[in-house]
């Protein structure tokens, strides 16, 4: 898991390594694009019903949210305006 990899980096580890904080912060974005390009024609992930892949994304995604992964990415970031169906 990525992003609480991050934000766990960037906090107990003396030495800051942008570059690999940066790139967390890139995939998590990468991951809630590739979700909101899914969600756009369809509630669940998979199929038309809730399933096992719908709810280990809510963990993983109040887990990046919650930890503020992307507080100091270095372009603003305003995830219901750009992934409104992931948001949703």
């Amino acid at each position: 898991n990525f992003a609480p990899n991050s934000r766990f980096s960037s906090e107990f580890y003396p030495e800051k390594l942008p570059s690999a904080i940066e790139r967390y912060q890139r995939e998590a974005l990468h991951v809630f694009g590739v979700l909101d390009g899914v969600l756009k024609s369809r509630e669940w992930l998979v199929g038309n019903k809730l399933t096992i892949a719908d709810l280990a994304f809510v963990t993983w995604n109040d887990t990046v949210v919650w930890l503020n992964v992307l507080e100091t990415f270095p372009e603003k970031v305003d995830l219901p305006t750009q992934f409104p169906a992931f948001w949703a």
